[in-house]
């Protein structure tokens, strides 16, 4: 693999579920750099996947938030996020950060069929909704053994040395035993607030370019409309009408990067009422103007190129 910090596009089903990106070659799990900058990613917004992931910050820092959790991971430190947990990511303090993702399908370290590896070491963790993520920092030595093979790993990836597929799959299996024995077992069965999440993210992305109404989107997640506000809110740190501006606004910038369209027909296509109201929360949301982003994307295109 090449050193490449270009942005990972996200390829989201209609439940915002992640398909990952292609995993490397011979080994079953992916590898990658997610940057924020300008021209890249600004944030990561809600979405999750089946695989479990690492997320290991190599500059800046950076907020990741699972549903009612919060961690503030700093340059050197790393985030385990458990199968199927909805989650977003962004810098804190400034504008660009980087961090490693490492997208692992336990089926590539341990078959189902193996029974007493799977049921010891594997499906306490992947059947436990209460688990949702776990930080990992240097001040202990077995967090910081974990810190230090992810990174090795990554550099087995990009190097490719010779025997580098044995390498990366003793190294894997070396974090995870050690992951393992850090994390908290509580009680199995993944959390109705989690599924409930799931869907109100998925009905707003199949739906959002549409008028949409608190008693829709209740009524989808089985709630009454006081009830699913303060789910939402106690759930993510935000109502649900700021999320759904704020996916608006993450789904028309993608048309202003990468389409001709204008600005009052990419207003109409996001779901905005009218191009004033949308060019309002344009500018609260990121700083400038549609008509500003759009240049300097193109700037930063013309850059790259």
């Amino acid at each position: 693999m090449k050193n490449n910090t270009c942005p990972v596009p996200l390829h989201l089903l209609s439940n915002q579920q992640e398909l990952v990106p292609q995993p490397v070659k011979g080994l079953g799990f992916s590898a990658y750099l997610m940057e924020f900058k300008q021209g890249a990613y600004d944030s990561v917004n809600w979405h999750w996947h089946i695989e479990t992931q690492f997320c290991m910050v190599l500059s800046g820092s950076v907020e990741f938030q699972l549903e009612k959790h919060r961690f503030f991971v700093h340059e050197g430190g790393a985030l385990w996020i458990n199968s199927g947990i909805v989650h977003r990511s962004f810098p804190l303090d400034c504008d660009e950060a980087v961090f490693l993702c490492i997208d692992l399908p336990l089926h590539t370290l341990c078959s189902a069929d193996d029974e007493l590896l799977w049921s010891r070491y594997f499906a306490p963790v992947l059947e436990n909704g209460g688990i949702s993520g776990f930080e990992l920092r240097s001040e202990t030595p077995a967090q910081q053994d974990i810190l230090h093979r992810l990174f090795h790993l990554w550099q087995l990836c990009q190097s490719q040395p010779c025997g580098f597929e044995l390498r990366c799959r003793a190294e894997l299996l070396e974090i995870w035993a050690a992951l393992v024995g850090l994390l908290p077992l509580p009680d199995a069965g993944q959390s109705d607030a989690s599924l409930r999440l799931k869907l109100i993210l998925g009905f707003i992305e199949q739906h959002y370019a549409q008028p949409l109404t608190l008693a829709e989107i209740a009524k989808k997640a089985g709630l009454s409309r006081s009830e699913c506000s303060r789910y939402f809110r106690k759930a993510t740190g935000q109502t649900l009408f700021q999320y759904l501006i704020q996916y608006r606004i993450e789904q028309s910038a993608r048309l202003l990067r990468e389409t001709e369209h204008s600005i009052a027909q990419i207003a109409a296509e996001a779901g905005f009422g009218s191009q004033s109201h949308y060019t309002d929360s344009f500018r609260r949301e990121k700083g400038c103007t549609p008509l500003q982003y759009r240049l300097a994307a193109r700037k930063e295109q013309c850059f790259e190129k």
